[in-house]
């Protein structure tokens, strides 16, 4: 989790997100995929070891199926979790398909379905989600992204232009008082619970 970000919904190491991210409570992230190419969806071929896997599964095949099973699984079966860049909203009760990734900018409507990447400054929203609109025009997003503005801590925001986004990228690109590059080492959420806890 990068700096300044907040989660409010629980999930593991499975995601990873950069700073200034704002994740609500309910966000999910989607489950390992199941072979739809396959003659069956059912990890009854796949997912058969006693210990790791469906131990019913293992013992379907040895006493109905004529002993062990010698599974193969799919291709693909556990991608990476979804990917998210700087400054990324996503609202309540969203579900988030493996692998994703959300760019800088983008939000994420409550209650969606993202299963395709999300271009960055993009509003997205629905079942699958599909594109609300842009939240600036092309060009003053690719401004934005050029000035990197989410390397630095908060005093970047003061004096009032973040209500203005193209007068902050005007004041990053003229580098007027501008703040240094706040340099800080990513942390995994286990990393930063332990530094809090010990405080």
């Amino acid at each position: 989790m990068g700096a300044f970000s907040y989660s409010e919904a629980a999930f593991g190491a499975e995601i990873s997100l950069g700073r200034y991210c704002s994740i609500a409570r309910g966000v999910k992230v989607m489950g390992v995929r199941h072979p739809i190419e396959w003659v069956t969806t059912s990890s009854i071929t796949y997912d058969t070891h006693p210990e790791r896997g469906y131990a019913s599964f293992a013992a379907a095949h040895r006493d109905l199926g004529g002993g062990d099973f010698q599974a193969q699984r799919p291709a693909g079966l556990r991608q990476p979790g979804p990917s998210l860049g700087r400054d990324v909203w996503i609202g309540e009760d969203a579900r988030l398909a493996r692998g994703v990734r959300i760019g800088t900018g983008a939000v994420v409507a409550s209650g969606s379905i993202v299963t395709k990447d999300v271009a960055p400054y993009t509003i997205v929203g629905g079942s699958p989600a599909r594109v609300i609109r842009r939240r600036f025009d092309e060009a003053l997003s690719e401004r934005l992204l050029a000035t990197r503005w989410w390397e630095y801590g908060p005093n970047v925001l003061r004096g009032g232009t973040y209500r203005d986004p193209l007068a902050f990228v005007e004041a990053i690109e003229a580098g007027t008082d501008l703040p240094e590059r706040l340099v800080l080492a990513p942390v995994t959420a286990e990393e930063a619970l332990a530094r809090f806890v010990t405080g």
